[in-house]
């Protein structure tokens, strides 16, 4: 997959939301508690570890300043709106009164904070990540992934917001309302379209945005019918008294941040994202930085450009799965001193590309089983860097050493792709004149699914929401994978669309959030 990005100002991270930017006149002001109509419930006390997963986060003085959740024993997640204007020193887990003192709690040092690359002062990617010194006893909370959770009932659905009464963690029950009625009572508010993005979800019922009890970072969660807890959104910056429904950073659309930054969290294909720069122009003392994975660590970063001498320099991923380019031109604004003319050159152009098994161990032009298998293998040429999950072959009987892909396979049967038909999730047809039959093979039909089995779209690199395509061989009855549907060309957009439709329309009653439609279409080629 190859893109090519211009940017005169901003950030570009693969395997992240590109950074938008929002500047907002407001139309209204609410000046005061008291000019807003509600009525807000207190709320009921949280019992201790009924909610292990809360975090209460400190500076090393043990001052409060916000609250976060723990997604893994390792981490924690809170709002970007907290990390980036508090030093964050200690995590208090899993207590009720957030205090060092109560029994029963893990009080934790803090050993770093990445804050999400993209984000502003607006609602987009309000989040952070907290890397704890030592691992938590107490249970995380999964990360809600959008999908179906076992409700038979909609009505038995329940949402939790938590909150502080006076420094003790509250439960209030609320409600997710509608993406899009959302959307628009911010932009009757404020008089600005797009106000509330595909990141945030809202909420209303026993909380309002002139509550002081919630408190940044603080969790909204549900307990499916199975018992299990998970993670809808996180509580954002409380900016502004308004009548207007609460909004939290959405956990399912920063959910692949997260798991990037999580050790041992981030699984992806056996592919290697390398990023060439074409062109550069760099304002005074301006630079352009480039970072394997995705967060500004100063240890993970590959590229640090000056100049437009510096064209041609290419970097990889190390094995991180993703890669960060920050461009900071200079003392915050772009150099205008050259006029108009220059002013409109300065900028870059990234190409980024993905490199399979067989590409990259070709490149490497050192056949050994570290330039094919380990991402850290480096030699004196300044070739570097195998690939997790490709395959060595040592060179057998006058052929040389290879390095493969996993095997990539489909183990859906026919009887299984009717309801995934019913269900939007599969697409199937004939060949026509595609069709092949010879003494070894016989192609007649073909399907493209999306989302069927993790480990299998992880082995042929599909993405979640994008269609892998395989052809049917009769005589030996297993699919045979013909790439994504950008590359195979088999389904039209408006079979896709009718697909969602008819998901959209099944998940309505079990899925624990209204949202806008699933980012899928971002991932439809043709």
């Amino acid at each position: 997959e190859e893109s090519a990005v211009r940017a005169p100002e901003g950030r570009l991270a693969a395997n992240v939301p590109d950074r938008r930017l929002l500047a907002i006149l407001p139309s209204a002001r609410v000046d005061s508690e008291d000019s807003v109509l509600h009525t807000r419930a207190m709320g009921t006390p949280a019992m201790a570890g009924e909610v292990p997963y809360s975090v209460a986060l400190m500076t090393s003085s043990q001052v409060h300043v916000c609250d976060g959740v723990l997604v893994d024993p390792m981490y924690v997640l809170t709002t970007a709106s907290c990390a980036m204007s508090n030093t964050i020193g200690m995590a208090v887990i899993g207590g009720i009164t957030g205090t060092t003192t109560e029994t029963g709690v893990d009080a934790i040092m803090v050993a770093k904070v990445m804050a999400h690359p993209a984000y502003s002062i607006d609602h987009t990617n309000d989040v952070a990540l907290v890397q704890l010194s030592a691992a938590s006893s107490m249970t995380p909370i999964a990360l809600y992934d959008g999908s179906d959770v076992g409700f038979t009932d909609c009505r038995m659905m329940s949402i939790t917001a938590l909150s502080r009464q006076s420094g003790v963690l509250t439960k209030k029950t609320v409600q997710a309302v509608d993406q899009a009625a959302c959307s628009e009572h911010y932009h009757w508010y404020y008089g600005t379209t797009g106000a509330i993005g595909s990141d945030v979800v809202c909420v209303q019922g026993d909380v309002d945005n002139c509550d002081a009890s919630l408190t940044k970072g603080s969790a909204l969660f549900a307990v499916t019918p199975a018992g299990r807890h998970v993670l809808l959104g996180v509580k954002g910056d409380i900016s502004v008294c308004n009548p207007l429904p609460v909004t939290y950073t959405r956990a399912s659309e920063v959910r692949q941040w997260v798991l990037s930054n999580v050790m041992g969290g981030s699984v992806h294909p056996a592919l290697k994202l390398t990023a060439e720069v074409k062109q550069i122009q760099m304002p005074n003392h301006g630079t352009l930085k480039i970072y394997q994975g995705t967060t500004e660590d100063p240890m993970m970063m590959a590229a640090d450009l000056d100049s437009k001498c510096q064209a041609g320099h290419m970097s990889d991923d190390g094995g991180a799965g993703g890669l960060l380019i920050v461009y900071q031109p200079g003392n915050g604004t772009r150099d205008t001193s050259c006029g108009p003319s220059c002013l409109d050159m300065q900028g870059f152009e990234i190409e980024i590309e993905a490199h399979g098994c067989e590409d990259n161990f070709a490149s490497q032009r050192n056949f050994s089983k570290g330039s094919c298998e380990d991402p850290m293998w480096h030699d004196m040429q300044t070739h570097m860097g195998g690939i997790a999950g490709c395959m060595y072959r040592e060179p057998m009987n006058g052929m040389p050493a290879m390095c493969t892909s996993p095997m990539c396979e489909m183990t859906e049967r026919w009887q299984a792709l009717g309801p995934m038909e019913v269900a939007g999730t599969a697409f199937a047809g004939g060949l026509g004149h595609r069709m092949t039959k010879n003494q070894t093979h016989e192609y007649g039909v073909w399907t493209c699914v999306r989302d069927w089995n993790e480990e299998e779209q992880l082995r042929c690199a599909v993405r979640p929401n994008e269609l892998g395509c395989y052809w049917f061989e009769e005589k030996t009855r297993v699919w045979s994978f013909r790439g994504v549907n950008g590359e195979a060309r088999l389904v039209e957009k408006a079979r896709y669309e009718q697909g969602l439709d008819a998901e959209e329309a099944r998940l309505a009653q079990h899925v624990l959030l209204p949202g806008p439609r699933k980012a899928m279409l971002g991932h439809f080629e043709m």
